[in-house]
């Protein structure tokens, strides 16, 4: 059996999938969504995709997928996996699932409904070295502190600094470190240790609007 894949959102992101989904048998990369940047064609072009869609009823309407990676901002994953499970669709999408927990409840409730799978990007719970560090965590009596870090100069920043607003640096669209590096450190603490009873934050906050650098602290106890 063969599956079909889709994917929404033709960035560097979705090409550096587009390419690993290329190397796996089983599966097929047979339509790829964008707007009308050439991205798509592009990728389609150099990836022998099949399908190029213009638009997201182009992708739900697409009866040759079985299920659809969205790669598309923050800010637009709630409308686009909410359509795609409505057409009977399993969704990966691209982390995080969503700009708040309402949201997430409302895709979970969608996936729920529908029968379908709906999956958070998210592939540290599937690494051996996490395999290792859980199966450590397991033989420590008393952990007492634990500090997580994800530092990256980002690939926009230059933009930024330049004077143009890129999504990763708009809340409109989701942006800032926390959402988009600190959401490694979040949900890596919640896979080892389990939700947390508090959660405090600071940030260095930019004139978009989004913060720049920030730190999370999460008790359990």
């Amino acid at each position: 059996m063969t599956i079909g894949i889709g994917m929404i959102g033709a960035g560097p992101i979705g090409r550096l999938f587009a390419q690993r989904i290329a190397q796996l048998e089983g599966v097929d990369l047979r339509a790829v969504c964008s707007g009308g940047d050439g991205d798509a064609d592009k990728l389609a072009a150099d990836l022998a995709i099949p399908a190029v869609h213009r638009s997201l009823d182009g992708l739900v309407r697409d009866g040759s997928l079985d299920a659809v990676y969205v790669v598309t901002p923050p800010s637009s994953h709630l409308e686009h996996v909410s359509a795609l499970l409505g057409a009977g669709k399993h969704v990966l999408v691209e982390k995080p699932m969503a700009m708040n927990a309402g949201e997430v409840e409302t895709m979970s409730a969608a996936a729920e409904g529908t029968n379908r799978i709906l999956m958070e990007a998210f592939i540290a719970p599937f690494e051996p070295n996490i395999a290792a560090v859980r199966d450590a965590i397991g033989r420590i009596p008393q952990l007492r502190r634990v500090v997580l870090v994800k530092d990256q100069y980002s690939s926009r920043f230059d933009a930024y600094k330049d004077g143009q607003n890129p999504n990763a640096f708009d809340p409109a669209f989701g942006g800032g470190s926390i959402v988009d590096l600190g959401f490694y450190g979040v949900s890596l603490a919640v896979h080892l240790f389990g939700e947390p009873r508090s959660i405090s934050a600071t940030g260095t906050m930019l004139d978009s609007g989004a913060d720049g650098q920030g730190l999370i602290v999460a008790l359990r106890s």
